[in-house]
Parts: structure tokens; C-alpha cells; sequence
């Protein structure tokens, strides 16, 4: 079973953002690259006092597109108040006009909260619009790095976040999953002041005792709560026992999925070692658990798949059986599309888990019987 091409499929999925992000580009890259250059330019020579570069900047930048504006937006921000007024003005407009694309809202407010504590009201009314399209987790990591007078703002925002969709942003207590950048709300709170902490507390105390939520959440809250208090977590899950709310521990692999791939592994493995020990080069290392993980959550590869990756992440035996290595495209998730945005959409259909796992158990057979 070949799966190199279906990953390679995968390797050209845009996302929504992506593409709707585009149509505001409208001119040549040629175009826009020299127009970028002249810009930055005229920038430069503004700074030195030339009175004639500070108007051509203003020009160049009237004329940019979408994206030269926002890259160069502290550039040309730092030129002067009028300069930074219309920077302002202009992430404003972005982020209002792209209020259905989180990633974009995210960066346009981080960027105007840079301009400095003047634009922290404009800044604040754009996390209260995002507020109200449902946009959450919509600030900059470290908080602790935040300026003070508009971090109150973003731990607001963060706990709103956390008590509004804790299935996401509760810390999950395996080792094994990986909570995206933006959703780590629980450890940017926790690395901020005792009285942020106090308040991270009281919010992971409402969610342990709350009712409407389920039941692994409740415990997932309970067990967040003890690592920043740990008398108070404790208490938590006491008292959640006590009421009868069973754990029902974090979702893992199938173990019976599990058991069946490694049993077929040790078949074909103990084989190769006999009949073909120089094909044995062709099986790949096994893939790390975190890179495990990323292939479960983001990629959506279903148990079988991804237990076959725990095992050897590339195989090349014969062209009915074999994998490319799927590492060396991790880091391209790593970069952007995981930690920075963090939806590709649920890809199952890269390997049907059912046909996969008949699949590895009809190879293993096939070479016991060739004997």
C-alpha cells in the first residue's frame, strides 16, 4: 500500500486563511517587491530628517498593498504621531476586515498594541471585537512580556478564552499531546504575576466544580489547578470523587489497534532478519512521540497509521508496500501551519485506519507463507 502519493497531496492543502489572504495581493511580485524596496527606502532617508522621504514614504505607503503595509508597519510607524496614526488606522481597518480569520485579527492587534500605549484603547476595543466574533486566544505569548498597562486587557481576554472553550485550552495530562501556541492560555497565566495566578486559580476552581462540563475536562481543570496550587487541585479532585465523577483518563491509541500493528511488525521484522536481512536498511527509525502526536492531531492519521510511524516512520520494501519518510515534512507544520495557525482540518482520508492495519497484517502473512 502506497501512501507517498496521498502525502503528497497533503503537502499542497492551503488554508482558508491562506487563501483569503491573497486576494489581497493585486499587483506583480516583480511590482511589489520594488515598491517594498522604495518604500523602505524612502524610510530610511525620512529618518535621517529629509523632509522630501518623509512625503514619498507617505505616498508609497498609501499605494502599498495589504502586506506591505503590515510588514512594513513599524517601520513606518516610527517616522513620526501622523505616521503612527495612520499605521493605526490601518491595522484597524485589517483587522476589522478580516474578523473571520483569527491568525490575521491575532497579529493586527499585537501589532497596535507595538505602537506603544497610546493605541492600547484602540487595541483594547479590537480584543473585545474578537470577543464578540468568538475569535479567542487573540494575544501575543509571553503575557508576562506584555506591557502592564495592557496586560490586564489580555488576561482578561486569556480567562474568557479558558472559561469559554476549556476543551481547548485545558492542558491535557498525557505527555503525548500537543496544545497549539496559541491555545497554551493555562502556562502563559501561570508564568505571570501571584496575582494573575490568583485569578487562573479561581477560573481552573469554577471549571473543576462546574456541572456543564464534561467529565475529563473537569479533571483535566483539577489536575492544571494543582500544578500552580497544589493544595487547591487536590482539593478539586476530592471533592470530584466525592460527587461521583469518575475520570475517565485522556484518549489514547487503541490498544488493540496498537498490539495488532507491533504483532505484525515482529512477523515481518523476525522474516527480514532470516530471508532478506539486507531489505532491513529499508525500514525507517521510529518516529518520535511528539512528532507522533503532531501526525495524530494535525495530520489526523488514525491509530493504525500512526502506530506503524512509532515503529518506522519510513519503509521501502516493495513498491505494494512502502512510506516515504514523513519527518522530513514535520517541519513545515512546526514552522507556520501547526504552532502558528494550527488548522489543516481532519485528514483521515490520507490512510483509511481499517484498510491500513489489513493491509500490514496481509504483508506480514504473505512473507511467513512464501517460506
Amino acid at each position: 500500500m502506497r501512501v507517498s502519493h496521498s502525502l503528497g497531496r497533503l503537502l499542497s492543502v492551503r488554508s482558508d486563511e491562506q487563501a483569503g489572504q491573497e486576494g489581497h495581493l493585486s499587483m506583480t511580485a516583480v511590482g511589489r517587491n520594488a515598491l517594498r524596496a522604495a518604500l523602505e527606502e524612502a524610510i530610511d532617508r525620512a529618518r535621517g530628517g529629509d523632509q522630501a522621504a518623509v512625503e514619498r514614504a507617505g505616498e508609497l505607503f498609501e499605494e502599498a498593498d495589504y502586506w506591505i503595509r503590515f510588514e512594513l508597519n513599524r517601520e513606518y510607524a516610527g517616522l513620526g504621531e501622523p505616521q503612527r496614526e495612520r499605521v493605526a488606522a490601518c491595522l484597524v481597518q485589517q483587522a476589522n476586515d478580516n474578523l473571520g480569520l483569527p491568525r490575521s485579527v491575532t497579529a493586527r492587534i499585537n501589532a497596535l498594541a507595538d505602537l506603544g500605549p497610546t493605541q492600547f484603547p484602540r487595541a483594547r476595543q479590537l480584543l473585545r471585537s474578537a470577543s464578540e466574533r468568538h475569535i479567542l486566544g487573540a494575544f501575543r505569548r509571553p503575557v508576562k512580556a506584555i506591557d502592564p498597562a495592557f496586560r490586564a486587557a489580555v488576561v482578561a481576554e486569556a480567562l474568557r478564552s479558558l472559561r469559554a472553550d476549556p476543551g481547548r485550552f485545558l492542558p491535557h495530562r498525557s505527555g503525548d499531546w500537543l496544545l497549539l501556541r496559541t491555545d497554551r492560555v493555562v502556562d502563559e497565566l501561570a508564568a505571570c504575576g501571584a496575582d494573575v495566578v490568583e485569578q487562573l486559580g479561581t477560573a481552573l476552581e469554577e471549571l473543576a466544580a462546574s456541572p456543564e462540563i464534561a467529565a475529563l475536562l473537569r479533571w483535566r481543570a483539577a489536575a492544571a489547578l494543582e500544578r500552580i496550587d497544589p493544595g487547591a487541585g487536590r482539593s478539586a479532585a476530592a471533592q470530584l470523587t466525592e460527587a461521583g465523577v469518575q475520570d475517565p483518563g485522556e484518549p489514547g491509541l487503541d490498544a488493540g489497534v496498537v498490539a495488532r500493528v507491533n504483532d505484525a511488525w515482529q512477523r515481518i521484522e523476525a522474516h527480514l532478519q532470516v530471508h532478506s536481512p539486507e531489505l532491513l536498511d529499508r525500514l525507517g527509525p521510529p518516529l518520535s512521540p511528539q512528532d507522533a502526536a503532531i501526525c495524530r492531531q494535525v495530520l489526523g492519521i488514525p491509530d493504525a497509521f500512526t502506530a506503524s510511524l512509532a515503529r518506522h516512520r519510513s519503509v521501502w520494501l516493495r513498491e505494494e508496500f512502502d512510506y516515504e519518510d514523513i519527518r522530513r515534512h514535520l517541519d513545515d507544520f512546526f514552522d507556520d501551519s501547526w504552532y502558528n495557525h494550527g488548522d489543516w482540518g481532519d485528514l483521515n482520508d490520507l490512510v483509511f485506519d481499517d484498510e491500513w492495519l489489513e493491509s500490514l497484517c496481509a504483508y506480514a502473512e504473505r512473507l511467513e507463507a512464501s517460506v
